[in-house]
Formats: structure tokens, sequence, C-alpha cells
């Protein structure tokens, strides 16, 4: 009977934490929209575009490719961090900055270089974002260059070899507009709700019979209605100020 109870009562809570949202669901519609068209406005017209720009280099352990066994592709495999340590290492970047003359130091260089790896392989992907898609291409090109160098002296491998350049973005890669518009609806809509939901929570008033009977654990034998007068703000008319006016005569 207990636990029956209990499940009683924290329906009745949802479904007032559910009444409360609904009565302000003009409210919850307007922030919604609201954030919706914010979002949309700043990452069309505010937001920098930023363009994406990939190149792919292929490391060999070996001269011949038809000698290649499974030992070269495991310690390849053993080997993937250490390919993207060197690639963002100092050398490699002080080589990109100097060669394309870069306004940046080497530590913005390598915030925006990505590198992966795909799972048993021995490619190495390079990444570089800039909001200049020309730049973005020429950086990646020249990273790629300078790691291939860079991993050979280094490791001692036969050969580092392009398996594809970097390409020329058309399109920026961020800010996405469409996901940001629909996050700032998400977002706009779910603050109004919380906001109406930790209003009614805070509400300590006693607004219904059910409420006097939960809160003060009584019953109510009865209620008695308001009447039209009480219900009604008493206005003051031209009667009642024609009659104060007799009175201050008087």
């Amino acid at each position: 009977m207990e636990q029956n109870r209990n499940e009683n009562e924290i329906e009745i809570d949802l479904k007032s934490l559910f009444m409360a949202v609904w009565d302000k669901k003009w409210i919850v519609t307007i922030s919604g929209i609201f954030f919706m068209l914010l979002t949309f406005i700043v990452s069309s017209f505010i937001l920098n575009p930023v363009y994406e720009s990939s190149t792919r280099i292929y490391v060999m352990n070996t001269q011949d490719n038809a000698s290649i066994v499974f030992s070269d592709l495991q310690s390849s495999n053993l080997l993937a961090n250490d390919y993207k340590e060197l690639t963002k290492s100092e050398p490699v970047l002080d080589t990109v900055i100097q060669k394309l003359g870069l306004d940046m130091t080497s530590s913005a260089l390598a915030g925006s270089i990505t590198l992966s790896i795909p799972s048993d392989t021995r490619i190495l992907k390079i990444t570089v974002e800039n909001k200049d898609p020309y730049l973005a291409q020429d950086i990646a090109n020249a990273v790629r260059v300078a790691a291939a160098e860079h991993i050979k002296d280094v490791i001692g491998v036969a050969a580092v070899n392009t398996e594809t350049e970097a390409d020329l973005p058309t399109s920026p890669s961020s800010p996405n507009i469409i996901l940001n518009t629909l996050i700032g609806l998400i977002f706009g809509a779910a603050l109004a709700g919380f906001i109406a939901i930790l209003t009614f929570l805070l509400d300590d008033t006693i607004k219904s019979v059910e409420d006097v009977e939960r809160y003060l654990g009584i019953g109510v034998l009865g209620t008695i209605p308001l009447g039209k007068e009480e219900k009604k703000p008493k206005k003051v008319g031209s009667k009642d100020k024609k009659t104060e006016k007799g009175k201050s005569k008087k």
C-alpha cells in the first residue's frame, strides 16, 4: 500500500511539472525561436568560417613492396604515435613557418593540425584548419613534405610516400549553421522550461484543496465560493467620484 501511495505521489508530481511547463508553452516557444534566430545570425554573419584541407602519407619500413611481411606491418602500427609526435615536432613546424612565411608561433600552428592513422595501416592523415582555404592547402602540403623528411631522418624508415596531396576546400567545415541553429532552438526551449519548473518548485502557496490535504495533512470539509464582488476588484466610477466630491464640499 505504501509503495502504491509513493508511486501515485510521484506521478502527480511529474504531471504537475508537465502542466507547469505546458502553462508557459508560449514563453517556451518564443524562447526557442529567439535563441534559434540568435545562433543563426551569429553562425552566419559573426563567426569566421574555417576551412579544412587533408593530405596522406604512406610510411614504408622496407625498400621493396613485395618483401613486406607481417612483422613490418606490426612494427609500423606500433610506431603510429611516433609518427604523430614527429609530425608535430618543433623542427617540422619551424620548417613550415619559414617556408611559407607564416606569421604564427609553432604552438599555434600545431593547434591547427590534426593527425590520425587508420587502424592496421601505415597511412598518416594530416588535416589542417585555417580561415583561408588556400593557406590551409599550402600548410597541409608543407607539413607533409617536412614530416616525411623528419620521419626518415629520425626513425630511418625506407621511404615516406605521398598517397594524396592536400585538396583545396570549397566549403567551410565550421561553423555548422544548421547544427548550431538546431542547438539554439533546443537550448532556448529547455532554458525556458527549466525556469518554469524552477518557478513552480519554489512557489509554496496553496492553490487548491489537494494542496491543503497534501501539505497540511488535514481533510477539507467544504469550500466557500467567492462572490461576484470578491472575484472582481472594485472600480471607482464616476458616481463614486461625485459622491466623494460632495462629501468633501460638505
